[in-house]
């Protein structure tokens, strides 16, 4: 057993993964079961961690999709099959949120937007990217509009869940991503060994559940 089997084992735990991209950032994967350590119906939370600040990535009680998608789109990057359409000239983030409000010429695949493919996961106001750019692997996190399909009437009828609202206009006005940070090909293919022996451990309804889909490296 080599020593790089070995860290990645070490990687692993009943209740949190980590994925190092450099001395300063980290992803958490951390599973609310203490018994497995992935269950695929479960609760987990995603979180980037830079220098002690915490962003959410994904918070859900279905954590086990949410990392199938992590290691698909790890797979294809690390194989450089993951290069942005030439279509998207913009901000993938930006142009995600312009998509949704019908602003603009896109590129679709049976209706869904192309730039969807680079797609990892996301909470109600953020959106989290990988893709290809050059020799390297982007790892982008981007914010949402919360409110793509707002209607009138429901801001009247809940005001209290529409506390917040902003116009489009005003949210699109101050866009920017909020984190663009860069992983190599070597790293990508280590969090792979690791994202998979975690989802050997991967169970529903007590028993061991064993995903066929998965991308071959």
């Amino acid at each position: 057993m080599g020593k790089s089997y070995r860290k990645d084992i070490n990687m692993i735990s009943k209740k949190l993964i980590t994925l190092i991209l450099n001395e300063n950032q980290k992803i958490k994967i951390l599973v609310a079961n203490e018994k497995k350590i992935v269950l695929w119906s479960g609760e987990g939370h995603i979180i980037f961690e830079e220098n002690g600040k915490k962003l959410s990535l994904f918070s859900s009680s279905f954590i086990g999709p949410a990392i199938e998608d992590l290691l698909m789109n790890l797979v294809y990057a690390a194989k450089g099959e993951s290069m942005l359409h030439k279509s998207i000239d913009e901000d993938i983030g930006y142009l995600y949120n312009q998509f949704w409000q019908k602003r603009g010429e896109f590129v679709t695949i049976e209706g869904s937007w192309i730039g969807l493919m680079h797609s990892a996961f996301a909470t109600k106001n953020t959106k989290t990217w990988i893709y290809n750019e050059s020799d390297k692997i982007v790892i982008e996190v981007t914010p949402t509009y919360q409110w793509h399909f707002f209607e009138p009437e429901d801001r009247k009828e809940f005001p209290e869940e529409y506390s917040d609202f902003v116009e489009y206009d005003e949210f699109i006005k101050d866009y920017k991503p909020i984190l663009k940070t860069y992983i190599d090909k070597f790293t990508a293919k280590k969090w792979i060994r690791i994202i998979k022996k975690a989802q050997k451990k991967i169970v529903t309804k007590g028993q061991y559940f064993t995903i066929s889909e998965t991308p071959k490296e």
